[in-house]
């Protein structure tokens, strides 16, 4: 039987690869980490992978870091998932920089989208995303309209637990990045996993 560990990489086909520690993803995922526009989720898995990838990786040179998506929080509140990234890996990789795509709000992150990626939709190289134990990834949860918005850059939404206010990257910029990796990593997770 497979280790209750997953990481799904998905580029224009599904795989699915089982590994039985964070170090091990880490390892495997710190090619990804090394150019282009890298997108970073939050959460309980990231917080734990930051560290190993500064270790496994060292720098990023060549990367530029934005957020999947955030809770409308202050940037020093600990629930703001771009305000942990900036602490535990932007700031140690040396890449302070970024801390500039931080946002409190959707018109403010479409605007840093537009500065970043010009006037056409945003491409990612890489998107790194986690699963809640609800089945939610980015700030897109289970049942809600918008999750058949192609058009949209990035959303407002709420979530079912506070702090309840998100600002997302759209489903439609998910889609077009070039390489999605969701990282799955507890067995509270199992049951969102039909695979």
């Amino acid at each position: 039987m497979p280790p209750d560990r997953i990481v799904l990489g998905a580029d224009s086909l599904l795989s699915v690869e089982y590994f039985d520690s964070l170090d091990k993803i880490a390892s495997r995922t710190c090619p990804l980490l090394q150019k282009g526009a890298i997108a970073l989720s939050g959460g309980t898995t990231y917080t734990q992978l930051f560290p190993l990838w500064l270790a496994f990786c060292r720098s990023f040179p060549d990367a530029s870091f934005f957020p999947v998506d955030d809770r409308v929080v202050p940037f020093e509140d600990p629930r703001s998932n771009w305000g942990t990234a900036y602490r535990h890996f932007l700031k140690p990789a040396g890449k302070e920089s970024d801390k500039a795509h931080f946002a409190s709000s959707e018109q403010q992150y479409r605007d840093i989208l537009y500065t970043c990626f010009g006037s056409t939709a945003p491409v990612f190289d890489v998107i790194f995303l986690g699963v809640g134990d609800d089945g939610h990834t980015a700030s897109l949860f289970p049942g809600s309209a918008y999750l058949n918005d192609r058009s949209s850059l990035v959303l407002s939404t709420k979530s079912p637990k506070p702090p309840v206010e998100r600002i997302t990257l759209a489903p439609g910029v998910i889609k077009n990045a070039r390489h999605v990796v969701a990282v799955l990593w507890s067995s509270k997770k199992k049951k969102v996993w039909n695979g």
